[in-house]
This record gives C-alpha cells, structure tokens and sequence, in this order.
C-alpha cells in the first residue's frame, strides 16, 4: 500500500480526476482492511497455537509427574537402560532392591550370574518375540555381594527411535520360600497318606504273614515227628541186622527180621510219609519265600520317598505293591495281571509311583466290594511299552464313576465315598505325582456302571528336567 505522503505518488493523484482519485482511495482502503484483517487472524491462530502448546506442555508435565510418582512408589524395580546396559534411570524401589546408593551402574552389575542373564537379553533382542510379556528367572545380586532369586523382565524401545530397554525386577524371595513349603507340605501330606495307607493295611499284612508262618510251623513239627519215626525205624533194621550177623544170617531169622520191618514199616505209615515229607519241605520254603516277599515289599514300600529319580523297572514295583495290598483285594477280586516282559526302566521316584499304583488298587478293592457284586470282583493290571513312554491300565468291574462327576474326580478333597471314609486326596496327590513331578498323564477312560479303569502314560527318559 503506497503513503500519500509519496511524491511520486501525488503527482500521479494530480493527474486523476476526482473520481479516479475517489476510487483508487476506496481500493487502497479496502485493501488496508483485508491486510488488517489477515494480520488479526494470524495473530489469533499464533495465539490459539500458542494456548495449544501451553495445554500440551502442562499435560505432558501432569504425566511426567503421574509416570514419576508411578515409577517412584511402585513395589517393582524398575531401570531403564542403554544399548551399552549402563542404566540411564532407577526407581526407588530398584535401588533399595540391589542395594545402589547412587544410580552411576550396568545393568549386568545386577546378576550374579550375567552369561546366563544374557540368553534372556538375546531373547528380548529378538522382535518375533512377544518377551516384553515373558518373565524369566535369575539369581539377582545386590551391592554387598549377597544373593537372592529375581523375576525379571525386557522390554526394547528401539521401535520408537530410541536405543533404549526397560527392566523390571521383581524379589521373589518370599515367593520362593512359600514353593519350598509347598513342596515339603505335600511330601509331609504325601508321606502322611503312605503311612495311614499303611496303618489300614498293617492287619491284613500281619494276617498275610501269619498264615504262611502257620503252616510253615506245622509241617516243621510234621518232619520233627516223621524224622523220629525215621530214626525208630532205623533203628530196628540196624537191630535185625545185628542179630541176623550174630546168628549168622540164618534164613528163618533173616524173615523174621524183615517181617519186623516190614511191620514197623506199617506201622509208622512209611509211604505216607515218603510221600507227604518232600511235600511238607516244599510248602515251607514256599512258605519262607512268601514271608520274604511280604516283608521286602513292606520295606520297600514304606521307605521315605527320594527326591532325585533313578531306573525303575515298573513290573517289579507293582507286583511289590501287590504283595502288600493283597490283604485289600484277595477277598473281594482275583488279580490279572498281563505285564509286558520286555518294558524298559524309566526314570522315576519309586516310591511315588508305588503311591499311586497302591491308591487305584485300594480303591478298585473298595469300589468292588462297596458295590456288592453277586460273584467275585475282577481288578486287572497291564502293562506296555509305547514309542517314548511306557503305560499301565488299572481297571476293575465295579461300578464305575458316573458321568457327572468324571470331571472332578482328580480334584483335592474330592470323594465318592460315604463321611469318613475317604480323605479324597488319594487321585488328587495321584494325578500331582504323574503329571507334575514326573511328565506323565493319568486319564480316567472308564464308562458309568461298566466298571473303572485308569490309564497312567510315563515317559521313559527324564522329560520334567528333574523333579
């Protein structure tokens, strides 16, 4: 817009008549207004952009300060790192967790063992993988050298341009102490139901061991007679052959003597006894053998359960198990047993197993004889081997579980026996000992008033990396 104080330009206006003089005013005019008013938009919009920028800044300070109170009074540490590990910033809570007095660290100064802590930062490093939701387990370390367990993760930042990791710690100490309860709680709880199992059984047991040492005594006190009568026996042949010496083997008293002999045969029922005696000694080691094995599978049975897992051949540890519950079954069922000859050992605690094998016995035995059946119960055991496992069918023709509570019949506390008949922990510590400590599965396949049957699958070698 020109000045109208311009020489040059009021010459040119001196040249204008009037009315151009009157219209170029109004133009210079109206284009004075639209350059004003241009000018009070902008200004407006600067200072709109302005009021927007103040909002911004104050919000972004309002979650500055929320994320630090967040980050200050969090139980969790929490460190943010660089690509170099050196941590850029710590909680309070990651601070007092490590024992750090000033937040000038690396990262790896937090692990007591940082190779193994690495393979979990490999891990992060690797953008396929959803590890930001992924907790691992490590050994932490604080400043005065002492140890303690840690759960931690990563999260990388690099997606948003920056070469940055967020760690968050979390002191499992106390959680930890609470598993290794756990863990002695159901051993002590296990060993517990073994020894009250044991209690039910230690009358049948005694009876078991009593009647072979019965019969053992009597046929001992039969050949403690019959020997007598032997040695009577004896001695009369050695009296007639003295007399028939002395008088010379004379004919007439060589028959008398065997007449003697022969009486005294008849008397002391001497076919009787050659025929009975090697019978009786055979019933008494027979008998001798089954006290044996009574006794060695008590022993076995009942010894404290072993933490670390070791070859065992399962064939052996249910017929070990058999022998002392027979007392359970023996009235109720006949036993039919189809083990495999050549399955292989496994790696397992026995005296777990044993538990479990002993518990589906003792309830087929109860479901068989709770259920009154018009003939003798059938409890049938097999065994096979698989591809990488081995499996064992425990089943019988009682029963049976019905359909609406096959589900829960693996739950603790759970029970289908009358009060005070049942803990309903026998399949609940079963199906923890299979699946949690040993990598196995146990199934109930049975159908509703066909009876039940279980199938247990154990794998051969070590899959639970321990127990």
């Amino acid at each position: 817009m020109h000045s109208l104080h311009d020489n040059s330009t009021l010459e040119d206006l001196s040249d204008l008549s009037p009315e151009r003089m009157a219209h170029r005013l109004r133009r210079e005019r109206l284009a004075r207004q639209e350059a004003e008013k241009l000018l009070e938009e902008k200004s407006q919009e600067l200072f709109e952009a302005n009021q927007t920028l103040k909002l911004t800044a104050s919000s972004l300070e309002n979650q500055r300060l929320q994320l630090n109170t967040i980050l200050d009074n969090t139980l969790a540490g929490i460190c943010l790192t660089q690509t170099d590990m050196t941590v850029i910033r710590a909680n309070p809570a990651a601070m007092d967790m490590f024992g750090k007095l000033d937040q000038t660290f690396d990262v790896t100064e937090l692990f007591a063992n940082w190779d193994e802590a690495s393979r979990f930062v490999m891990m992060a490093a690797e953008p396929e993988l959803e590890t930001s939701r992924t907790l691992f387990e490590a050994i932490g370390k604080r400043s005065d050298g002492s140890e303690f367990p840690i759960e931690f993760g990563i999260t990388c930042l690099d997606h948003l341009g920056w070469d940055r990791a967020v760690w968050i710690f979390n002191d499992i100490t106390q959680r930890k102490h609470e598993e290794a309860k756990r863990v002695a709680l159901e051993r002590e709880l296990n060993q517990t139901h073994k020894m009250e199992a044991l209690g039910t059984l230690a009358s049948g047991v005694a009876h078991e061991i009593n009647t072979p040492i019965q019969y053992i005594s009597d046929n001992m006190r039969f050949l403690d007679e019959t020997i007598g009568d032997l040695q009577v026996l004896i001695e009369a042949f050695q009296t007639s052959f003295a007399t028939l010496e002395q008088l010379g083997f004379d004919p007439t008293q060589l028959a008398k003597a065997q007449k003697l002999a022969e009486e005294k045969a008849k008397e002391i029922d001497l076919d009787y006894l050659l025929e009975e005696a090697p019978q009786a000694i055979d019933q008494s080691l027979q008998g001798a053998k089954q006290v044996a094995t009574i006794v060695n599978a008590i022993k076995e049975f009942s010894h404290p359960g072993e933490d670390e897992k070791v070859d065992l051949d399962v064939n052996k540890m249910i017929e070990t198990t058999l022998a002392v519950t027979r007392n359970q079954w023996k009235y109720v069922a006949d036993m039919d047993l189809d083990l495999a000859p050549d399955l292989p050992t496994i790696m397992a605690m026995p005296s777990e197993i044993s538990q479990v094998i002993l518990n589906l016995i003792v309830n087929a035995a109860d479901a068989i004889h709770s259920a009154d059946l018009p003939e003798r119960g059938q409890i049938a055991i097999a065994s096979r081997a698989l591809d990488s496992s081995i499996e064992i069918c425990i089943r019988d023709n009682g029963p049976g579980v019905s359909k609406d509570l096959q589900e829960r019949i693996f739950d603790p506390f759970f029970t289908t026996k009358d009060i005070g008949k049942g803990s309903g922990q026998g399949l609940a510590i079963a199906y923890a000992i299979i699946h949690q400590k040993h990598g196995g599965t146990l199934r109930y396949i049975g159908q509703e008033g066909q009876g039940a049957h279980f199938v247990i699958t154990l794998p051969i070698s070590d899959e639970t990396g321990g127990h």
